[in-house]
């Protein structure tokens, strides 16, 4: 069996999970790509929010270790 795809299921399904707690939150989403999420907010204080708003694990997968970095930036960046 091929652990790999499960894995990038699990974690395809936890990105989606965080894009609508995010929207849920008032963030408009700009992109994601493949782990990252671009959001337009008012304030680098929303850092932090982002970060746990993103990290918060949905029951289904509790114990699955996670993390995040955010960074505030006037333009997109790589």
């Amino acid at each position: 069996m091929d652990y790999h795809h499960v894995t990038q299921a699990a974690c395809r399904d936890l990105l989606a999970e965080a894009l609508v707690r995010l929207e849920d939150a008032g963030f408009r989403t700009v992109l994601h790509v493949h782990d990252e999420v671009v959001v337009e907010t008012g304030s680098a204080d929303d850092e932090s929010r982002v970060v746990a708003i993103c990290t918060g694990m949905p029951p289904w997968a509790d114990g699955l270790p996670i993390a995040a970095k955010a960074f505030t930036t006037r333009y997109y960046r790589k």
